[in-house]
């Protein structure tokens, strides 16, 4: 299906939702058929039917706003974990908002294999390894890293430790799954939780909050001057990616931030002014921390967080720089956020050498003391 408009729109969706009458079974039969992201839509919703037997879809709260979170709820219905006020969401959200349908069909289409369906024939003949055989060069690699294992790399050997045991059990479901269709849906889902879990330490801590709140100054001013429209439609569309950053969804923070840069170099002629300054510093600082979110999440399906470490660095560098130059109180939150972004980043001489700044009268005082220990003298 795409990106294009859903061939079932939304408001006789709504309606088949409410009284299952709308289209005849034969038209819905064939969309199905045509379009397997229906089949599996329709399962979905039996599925939240069976989990809200006696709750009004409509009263629940508001359904997921983004793909992530989206994403969890679909894990714990497939997982049969989710609560009656989640599965009324999916329902909520289907009969009220048409972009939630759209955002909900994308993500299901990801997870439809219909593809697999049809090119299971094609495999018909085709020689596969045995499990020995797998499991002989899995043996291997393990082998020749063993040698010289680091700290790290021991979690990756208990990591192939787990796949070895697991493997086994993996070929004797698999008959299964691929004959059970709601099964092989949820099942990308279960491997995203599941591959998730293995992690270096904790769970990112900016995935239940931001790592500094969003400013508090972004509404407009009633002195709007012509000559300062530029200036307005940067901090109007900086709050635009604010309300991300809010929801920590910092892969579209950083769109909205990153297409700002060519007008945020614009602010640089203006930075005798105090309102100019500011911005172009939380602008730094905030594009800087939702990199640094980034490269906390250390997950298979995570983006470089090497390299959003890097880009961590380098933008509360130009936070920081513009902080100091203003001499305003309150620039420890850039000082503080570099040494982490430092540290985060492998250089942690330079990291602690940062914190060591931060005054003893700062908030951040003693979180500074405590990375200072942990990276001194390694």
């Amino acid at each position: 299906m795409g990106g294009r408009r859903p061939t079932l729109p939304h408001a006789e969706l709504a309606a088949v939702i409410k009284a299952n009458n709308v289209r005849d079974d034969y038209f819905l039969s064939e969309l199905q058929q045509q379009e397997p992201v229906y089949q599996t839509l329709f399962e979905l919703i039996a599925l939240c039917r069976k989990r809200t037997p006696h709750k009004n879809p409509e009263a629940g709260s508001a359904p997921p706003q983004t793909f992530d979170a989206l994403e969890q709820v679909l894990l714990k219905l497939y997982a049969g974990t989710a609560t009656p006020d989640e599965a009324g969401q999916i329902l909520s959200g289907l009969r009220t908002s048409p972009s939630f349908y759209r955002r909900l069909l994308a993500k299901l289409e990801a997870l439809t294999p219909h593809v697999a369906w049809e090119e299971m024939k094609t495999l018909e003949g085709v020689s596969i390894k045995s499990e020995e055989e797998v499991l002989q060069l899995v043996r291997g690699a393990v082998d020749q890293i063993e040698a010289k294992e680091s700290a790290g790399e021991q979690a990756w050997r208990a990591m192939s430790n787990v796949t070895r045991e697991t493997f086994h059990a993996s070929v004797q479901v698999l008959d299964f799954i691929t004959g059970h269709r709601m099964v092989a849906v949820g099942l990308p889902l279960v491997l995203i939780a599941s591959f998730t879990l293995f992690q270096f330490g904790l769970s990112s801590p900016y995935e239940k909050s931001a790592p500094y709140p969003p400013p508090s100054n972004l509404r407009g001013s009633l002195t709007f001057q012509a000559k300062d429209s530029g200036y307005y439609q940067f901090k109007d569309s900086f709050a635009q990616a604010m309300s991300d950053y809010v929801l920590r969804d910092y892969t579209n923070t950083l769109k909205k931030l990153e297409s700002l840069q060519p007008r945020a170099e614009s602010l640089h002629s203006n930075l005798a002014d105090e309102n100019y300054a500011s911005l172009l510093r939380d602008y730094y600082f905030y594009t800087g921390v939702s990199h640094l979110a980034l490269s906390r999440k250390k997950s298979f399906f995570s983006k470089k967080p090497g390299q959003h470490a890097e880009l961590a660095v380098r933008w509360l560098a130009r936070a920081d720089s513009l902080a100091q130059a203003g001499g305003k109180p309150g620039s420890d939150r850039e000082t503080y956020f570099l040494g982490l972004a430092y540290g985060f980043n492998g250089q942690k001489g330079q990291a602690a050498s940062e914190l060591k700044k931060i005054r003893s009268n700062s908030s951040f005082h003693q979180q500074s003391l405590v990375r200072i220990k942990e990276w001194s003298n390694l």
